[in-house]
C-alpha cells in the first residue's frame, strides 16, 4: 500500500566546494559585490539584497549574501558557495538552478583556473500522510524493533546508495515540526567541476522519487519531491 504524503513544509540547501580556495578576491570587495550583481540582473537582484556577514575571524567564514526574493538566498564564500530555497512550489523550483548558473559562470569568469570538486543538494521536507499516521508509516518499514524504549512509536530508516552519476542518501522518520507527519530528506553528492544544474536536480528528484516508492511512500505532487 502506497502512503500519500502531502508537503507542510520543504527546502533545499546546495554546496559547491571550490577546488581552491579563491584568494585571488581576498580584499577585493567590490570586485565580489559588482560581479554578483550584475551575475544575478537576470533575477531581478538590487543592491539592497545584498550583505556582507563574518561570523569569526576565519577567512572561510566571510561571506557575500545574495536574497533572491523571499525563499531563495545565494552565498559566496572563499573556498565555496552554498544555496538555499525555503518552502518553494514546484513553479518557483526553477530558481535555484537558475541562480546556481548564474553564479557558476561568475566564478569562472573572474577567477583563472577556477573548479569546483564536488556539488551536494541537500532536500528536506515535512509532510502530513493523507489518511494515516506517522506510526502507521514507520510501523510498515522494514525496521528493527525497540527493545527497552518503551512502546513502539515505528522506527526511522536510512538508506544509502551509489550510481555511476553520484551517491545518494535517503531518511524517512518522524517529523518534529508536522504533528504526526514524516520527515523525508535526500542528499545527492556529485563529484567533479561542471555540472548542468537544472539536469542534476531533476536526476536527484527522480531518484528520490522511486526510492521512496519502494519503501511505499509518495508525495501528492510528484514535483514536490521532496
Amino acid at each position: 500500500m502506497t502512503r500519500v504524503l502531502s508537503v507542510q513544509r520543504n527546502g533545499i540547501e546546495y554546496f559547491g566546494t571550490f577546488a581552491r580556495p579563491a584568494f585571488h578576491l581576498w580584499g577585493k570587495g567590490d570586485l565580489i559585490l559588482s560581479g554578483l550583481y550584475e551575475a544575478f540582473q537576470g533575477l531581478g537582484v538590487n543592491a539592497s539584497a545584498m550583505r556582507a556577514v563574518r561570523t569569526s575571524d576565519r577567512v572561510t567564514d566571510e561571506a557575500v549574501v545574495v536574497q533572491l526574493g523571499p525563499e531563495a538566498e545565494y552565498r559566496y564564500r572563499f573556498d565555496r558557495v552554498e544555496a538555499t530555497l525555503s518552502n518553494f512550489t514546484p513553479t518557483g523550483l526553477d530558481r535555484l538552478p537558475d541562480a546556481l548558473e548564474s553564479g557558476a559562470a561568475w566564478l569562472r569568469s573572474t577567477l583563472p583556473d577556477f573548479a569546483f570538486t564536488s556539488h551536494v543538494f541537500i532536500c528536506r521536507s515535512h509532510s502530513a500522510v493523507v489518511g494515516a499516521t506517522s506510526r502507521e508509516v514507520l510501523l510498515g518499514l522494514d525496521n528493527r524493533r525497540p527493545v527497552a524504549l518503551g512502546e513502539d512509536f515505528g522506527t526511522g530508516m536510512i538508506l544509502h546508495g551509489r550510481q555511476p552519476d553520484g551517491e545518494f542518501t535517503l531518511t524517512v522518520d518522524r517529523s518534529l515540526f508536522t504533528p504526526d507527519g514524516i520527515y523525508v530528506e535526500f542528499v545527492g553528492s556529485f563529484l567533479g567541476d561542471a555540472i548542468d544544474y537544472h539536469a542534476t536536480m531533476r536526476r536527484a528528484r527522480t531518484v528520490a522519487s522511486e526510492e521512496l516508492k519502494g519503501v511505499g511512500l509518495q508525495f501528492e505532487e510528484e514535483n514536490e519531491v521532496p
